[in-house]
């Protein structure tokens, strides 16, 4: 064991002898006291050239804050001293300080009022010979731009207020309503969304003076694809749309609780479709010019059928007519009404009624992917349930109210009636008062008895 621990330790010995020396032959053994003098004073100099740096970046943009707040308050006070009448009732627009990260935003230079060649006035940023910047533009009509230029066309963010009064306030590209931006119209109209070129043209929301409103899609400045009308009689329509007109599939709901889910012409129904009355009625078949037309089936409230060919939304042509008793009275039609008993069906009839059940499984279909479509069926079935539910509580309520009117009215017939016969009650006691004065004094308990009962 001693002989071990003294082998230990020789070993150790040599190992940090060996790492002593590496350390005394390197690099490390010439690091001097002076050198790292010399580094203090570099690291030094290095933040004294930092902190100079961020002072002047801090001093620049304080100035330039300074600089673009004198500047807005210039445009601010200049564009509410050129209003027309139609703008006296806009508020001042907010230049802010969009701009004050460019890199070239060190070059503009705020110039006082200038006419231009076309007659129009600018008031504002210029960078050499061309608007740059924050500025406002006036036409000879009266027309107004408020907001930013590069290279002299509009861009980034403005407001243009028309000769007329409308405005339109948002982003701009190169002169043009180009991204998010609002348009108001004189009359009270305002369309807040999306434009390409000056037009609408995206997703956006237009609402009219008189609360009715448009949600949806929009192309080339009309409404086209997918949205949402609803006007303020609250009847809405949900679905697709081609050229500012009603034309895809959709759903239609009108203000007493009618829908009719399918297909849409210009503005019509057309095609195969399913409409619902509010008392109970459904109709599912073909529509055209917005009429039933073609061949479908009515299903009445007590669940009677009608299936057959249809004109202008009158039963015309073959047609079964389907009992409660499920008994089948087959018939032709003329102008709605059963001119003819036929015994049998016709296999033309049979091929309309074949083509309507395949039409019927593609409009469910339809109906199933569509979620949109799906959950505004939905929702109307929500609101005419709860609708149904309302009018049997106050129908109860007026039942009961008539009951209590009429029992009432009945009660005060009665009083009136005892107040009547009291009266001639009273005047019949008067006359036996009178009539007694006369007679002896015997009678006294005759006339007593009378008075009560009368009373």
């Amino acid at each position: 064991m001693g002989n071990c621990s003294c082998i230990r330790e020789q070993q150790y010995q040599q190992e940090n002898d060996q790492i002593n020396n590496t350390f005394s032959n390197s690099e490390y053994s010439r690091i001097k006291l002076k050198d790292l003098k010399q580094y203090d004073q570099q690291i030094i100099k290095i933040q004294a050239i930092i902190r100079s740096f961020l002072t002047r970046k801090m001093v620049q943009k304080m100035q330039l804050a300074q600089y673009n707040l004198k500047v807005n308050e210039q445009l601010e006070t200049y564009s509410t001293t050129i209003l027309n009448f139609n703008q006296k009732n806009i508020k001042p627009f907010y230049f802010g300080q969009d701009d004050i990260n460019e890199s070239n935003s060190q070059n503009k230079e705020f110039r006082g009022q200038i006419t231009l060649e076309n007659g129009a006035v600018y008031f504002g940023e210029w960078i050499d010979r061309k608007r740059h910047g924050k500025g406002v533009l006036t036409w000879p009509d009266g027309s107004k731009f408020e907001g930013y230029f590069e290279n002299n066309k509009a861009n980034k963010r403005g407001r243009l207020i028309h000769a007329n009064g409308d405005v339109y306030e948002g982003e701009w590209k190169n002169d043009v309503a180009y991204g998010f931006g609002t348009y108001t119209h004189l009359d009270g109209t305002i369309y807040q969304g999306n434009w390409i070129n000056d037009l609408q043209d995206g997703e956006g929301v237009e609402k009219w003076a008189d609360g009715s409103f448009y949600k949806g899609e929009y192309k080339q400045g009309k409404k086209h694809g997918r949205g949402k009308f609803e006007w303020i009689d609250k009847s809405y329509y949900v679905g697709d749309l081609y050229q500012n007109n009603i034309h895809g599939f959709g759903v239609y709901v009108w203000s007493d609780f009618k829908i009719y889910i399918g297909n849409w012409d210009n503005n019509k129904r057309q095609g195969f479709g399913q409409l619902r009355y509010p008392d109970g009625r459904q109709y599912e078949g073909y529509f055209y010019n917005d009429c039933k037309n073609g061949f479908g089936i009515l299903i009445f409230d007590d669940q009677r059928k009608f299936i057959g060919s249809w004109k202008d939304d009158k039963q015309e042509g073959e047609g079964n007519f389907i009992l409660l008793n499920k008994q089948e009275k087959y018939g032709i039609w003329k102008d709605g009404k059963k001119i003819k008993d036929i015994n049998s069906l016709s296999q033309n009839y049979k091929d309309k009624q074949d083509q309507l059940q395949q039409d019927k499984i593609k409009f469910l279909n339809i109906l199933s992917n569509d979620i949109q479509i799906r959950t505004t069926v939905k929702n109307y079935e929500n609101q005419f349930s709860l609708f149904n539910y309302e009018n049997s509580q106050n129908l109860s309520y007026r039942v009961d109210q008539n009951n209590y009117n009429n029992n009432n009215s009945q009660l005060k017939q009665q009083i009136a009636q005892m107040n009547t016969q009291e009266q001639q009650d009273r005047s019949l006691s008067q006359v036996y008062s009178n009539f007694n004065s006369f007679r002896a004094p015997e009678n006294h308990f005759f006339q007593k008895n009378v008075l009560l009962d009368l009373h």
